[in-house]
């Protein structure tokens, strides 16, 4: 099937604010929003470790 230019242009609406999501949303639970200022200290995982070449492969994982 041959491309062809359109024949109209589609627009849509520049949303300048974040109103819309806050209408999506409603309100937060707080719990919510406690967990997302929470901060989560990263797990120890050498056993991936040497996959992602952060670390040099230990005697025990080759």
């Amino acid at each position: 099937m041959p491309k062809t230019p359109p024949d109209e242009v589609a627009t849509t609406p520049v949303v300048t604010g974040w109103e819309w999501l806050d209408a999506l949303t409603g309100e937060i639970d707080p719990d919510f929003e406690a967990a997302l200022e929470e901060e989560v200290p990263p797990q120890e995982r050498p056993e991936l470790e040497q996959y992602f070449l952060l670390a040099p492969p230990t005697p025990a994982s080759r």
